[in-house]
């Protein structure tokens, strides 16, 4: 059997994930790099991924535990996207040359990811560093196409293999939120190539990478890297996780809109649109019926007001509130309880 973890991306909603897995870890009683085979992670996903996949300076175990992660939402998210005061807001909605700027700047998010993903040494860790294969979109906007960094690709040849903080930078880039972030990087997309990249967040095209990871190891399994070559398709089970959907009716007030007032929303319906259209992908891709397993388990949560929703909110009540929605959509939901327990037993988890 193949196991495959994959996280949405979504700012600082990363925290619902990182409680899911703390949950997943209790009742299976194993480090969740023990649970998976593939690691998949798009944005904050990417973060989380890398974070619990890279090694300790023993080269065996996990360098981070779910609960270090955790610590990175709980306690830096205000270094990453801090609080703004209402003058401030006012002063940002109404001057037209402060619209134009990423609304935070990058210095907090990659401090903290040097605190992550460098060793002992202090050198960067890379994807060849990781314990187990790593998935992570991101988007060049140099070559203006997709820009998948992969454990396969770090394998085959060194020029892949990147910096976990530049990759971790790269995905998360997302557009309005922080800079574009640029790194030196070989990148070929069809006749198209660079030694140079300028990336976004990966959440532009797929945000919900758990489709994007099945593909991979569909296409690759024999691969020496992997090295599955009997897998049947329907010894393949993935874990997909989400950061809290928020669904607006906006169909009333937005019928005269124009650029200015489109940018936020549009961000939010492409995140949102990707996710559910992925999540119907992969039940289709892996629906069995003659086995009667749970290939695919979509763990997600309903994040029912607004004030809430906002990826780059870091404070406090935002957090608690997203992890009481946690504890009312999945922890308390006996369906999605079963539905895990089967899953975990199906995988052999």
């Amino acid at each position: 059997m193949y196991k495959i973890l994959s996280i949405d991306g979504g700012g600082l909603r990363g925290i619902v994930p990182v409680q899911i897995l703390k949950h997943i870890e209790t009742i299976t009683n194993k480090n969740i790099i023990d649970c998976f085979d593939l690691f998949a992670g798009t944005s904050t996903g990417g973060l989380i991924t890398s974070g619990l996949t890279v090694k300790s300076k023993d080269g065996f175990s996990p360098k981070h535990s779910v609960d270090d992660i955790e610590q990175v939402y709980l306690k830096e998210g205000k270094n990453i996207f801090p609080i703004k005061n209402e003058l401030h807001q006012w002063y940002r909605n109404k001057v037209w040359s402060y619209l134009r700027k990423p609304q935070f700047k990058a210095d907090g998010l990659h401090a903290i990811l040097e605190n992550l993903l460098l060793d002992e040494n202090k050198n960067p860790l890379k994807i060849s560093d990781c314990l187990k294969p790593i998935f992570i979109p991101t988007y060049d906007l140099v070559t203006n196409s997709p820009l998948l960094f992969k454990g396969r690709y770090a394998f085959h040849n060194s020029d892949y293999d990147a910096n976990l903080i530049d990759v971790c930078r790269a995905t998360s880039a997302g557009p309005t939120y922080l800079p574009t972030y640029s790194f030196n990087y070989k990148h070929k997309f069809g006749k198209l190539k660079t030694s140079k990249v300028a990336t976004i967040d990966g959440g532009v095209y797929m945000n919900n990478p758990s489709m994007g990871a099945l593909v991979e190891i569909l296409k690759h399994r024999e691969d020496d890297f992997y090295n599955y070559p009997h897998l049947k398709n329907e010894d393949i089970f993935l874990l997909s996780i989400g950061t809290g959907d928020y669904t607006n009716d906006i169909s009333h007030q937005s019928a005269n809109w124009g650029k200015l007032e489109w940018i936020k929303p549009t961000i939010d319906i492409m995140m949102l649109g990707n996710n559910q259209a992925v999540d119907y992908q992969m039940k289709e891709a892996l629906s069995f019926s003659t086995t009667g397993r749970i290939n695919y388990l979509r763990i997600n949560v309903n994040i029912e007001e607004e004030k809430f929703a906002d990826m780059a909110n870091s404070d406090t009540q935002t957090l608690e509130y997203l992890q009481e929605r946690v504890k009312k959509d999945y922890l308390n939901n006996a369906t999605l309880q079963n539905e895990l327990s089967k899953f975990i037993h199906d995988a052999g988890l």
